[in-house]
């Protein structure tokens, strides 16, 4: 849970785009991109793009899964 500033119990519901390339840990292009397909929703607060919480979230979850690398892990018997 994020906090903000002078309210120590606020939690964070919408990110800048820079922002949201920090929480998630990718790249701030990548945000961008996905605004612009229209696969990562975005508002409009005055002159500010902002992303929810609930977006992001929804936009990870739609990415294909990454499959576990099984190098060096052994393989159950049977």
């Amino acid at each position: 849970m994020a906090i903000h500033g002078d309210w120590p119990d606020a939690v964070v519901v919408a990110y800048s785009p820079s922002s949201a390339a920090v929480a998630t840990g990718l790249k701030l292009h990548r945000i961008q991109s996905a605004i612009r397909d229209g696969s990562l929703r975005a508002v409009r607060v005055g002159t500010k793009t902002r992303l929810t919480r609930t977006s992001i979230e929804a936009w990870l979850d739609a990415m294909p899964s990454a499959k576990r690398a099984t190098v060096g892990v052994p393989h159950a018997q049977p």
